[in-house]
């Protein structure tokens, strides 16, 4: 690279084209040609004769500089200049990208994937191959393999390839995928952390660190702490209220954060936002919907976020339905509340169901999904056959 100050060229090679300029400066020096001069005597016959078309002798000097410039202009287009280049990367190459592909990473994917695109990039104007290491098990479950060393623009197209799993990081295996790997100069590696630790095993993230030491140097760019992934707990009932928790790996400030809860057809169907106090790491969110909506609920979401971290899935397990209660036309509920036919079985239903008291033809015009008969006696012939 050809550097000048805040102009560099990636390309500098290129530039030894211009010593074509002169050329080209005396090539539209003769365009258009010269004229012809005639010595023609009668020359007062055609001195009041105006000719439809002229002809300049040369071309005007502003075309020259014009023409000049273009050429110039092209060379250093095809020199690849760089305006601000960043310094060189250390080492003699090559440089080994080691990226979390973890579930923490699926948060900031778009932004790891511009900085390991700037990093190949880096790479490819100093001429140095590029290997590629992902933290985590592939679709197949397939450990992390070192992936290269390869050109800039092949490791270009393979990070293009890698995505974020739903599972955690496996460090002491991404370690393991370095065995063997020798290279005959010190590299440099970058390893673009998701900022957490890895599961069940704190001390992966030294061994790793430790291993590409010795291979040549390491650089670490991890995540800000308040850009850290915010998990969402499976939600449990609370009554009525569908709650859920929240976790944080940093509370040292403030962060607040929004769920929104989505049917299965992708409506929205509540929108609640929690906080989190500085140094508390644990937070709640609840949402107080009717019946039908709660039970149309398939997953809840932070939103903002993408991953499996950010979302919790509901099934039938989540689902609050509805339970008619009827008792028998001679209960004693109101003086005597403890010997009512439905107070001990109401008091089993609230915390699963909807508890809906009324009579058997009442609670029939809007069947639930489960009726209860405290000691009813006998059955009428029509309420027979419509409970059939």
């Amino acid at each position: 690279m050809l550097d000048f100050g805040p102009l560099a060229f990636a390309a500098p090679g290129v530039l030894a084209a211009l010593v074509v300029v002169p050329v080209v400066w005396w090539l539209v020096r003769v365009t258009p040609p010269a004229p012809r001069r005639l010595v023609f005597p009668p020359i007062a016959l055609l001195r009041d004769l105006v000719p439809r078309e002229e002809t300049p002798a040369h071309s005007p000097p502003w075309l020259i500089v014009l023409r000049l410039a273009c050429v110039v202009l092209v060379i250093g287009a095809l020199a690849g200049p760089v305006l601000n280049p960043e310094a060189d990367l250390p080492g003699s190459g090559p440089v080994v990208l080691v990226i979390d592909t973890g579930w923490a990473a699926a948060e900031r994917w778009p932004d790891r994937r511009a900085e390991a695109d700037a990093l190949i990039t880096r790479a490819e104007r100093q001429g140095w191959p590029v290997a590629l290491l992902a933290t985590a098990a592939g679709e197949d479950g397939a450990p992390p393999a070192l992936d290269g060393p390869m050109p800039a623009a092949e490791a270009r197209r393979r990070l293009d390839a890698l995505a974020p799993q739903p599972w955690p990081k496996d460090l002491a295996a991404t370690a393991a995928a370095l065995d063997g790997f020798a290279p005959d100069r010190p590299i440099h590696a970058v390893w673009l952390a998701d900022g957490l630790a890895a599961p069940g095993d704190p001390g992966a993230s030294t061994t790793l660190a430790a291993r590409l030491q010795r291979l040549g140097g390491i650089e670490v760019v991890t995540v800000p702490p308040d850009r850290l992934p915010v998990v969402i707990r499976p939600p449990r009932p609370d009554g009525r209220r569908l709650v859920a928790d929240l976790v944080r790996a940093e509370a040292a400030a403030a962060r607040s954060v929004t769920v929104r809860a989505i049917a299965g057809d992708g409506r929205l169907l509540g929108r609640e936002t929690a906080t989190f106090a500085v140094g508390v790491g644990r937070t709640t969110v609840g949402f107080d919907l009717p019946l039908e909506l709660r039970n149309a609920v398939a997953r809840l979401a932070i939103e903002g976020t993408g991953g499996v971290g950010g979302t919790a899935l509901l099934d039938a397990r989540w689902r609050r339905r509805p339970v008619g209660v009827v008792a028998g036309a001679g209960t004693a509920d109101g003086a005597r509340p403890l010997l009512g036919d439905l107070y001990y079985l109401e008091r089993a239903l609230a915390p699963i169901a909807e508890v809906r008291r009324g009579s058997l033809d009442a609670l029939l015009d809007d069947p639930p999904a489960v009726l209860m008969l405290a000691d009813v006696g006998a059955l009428g012939a029509m309420f027979a056959a419509r409970l059939a």
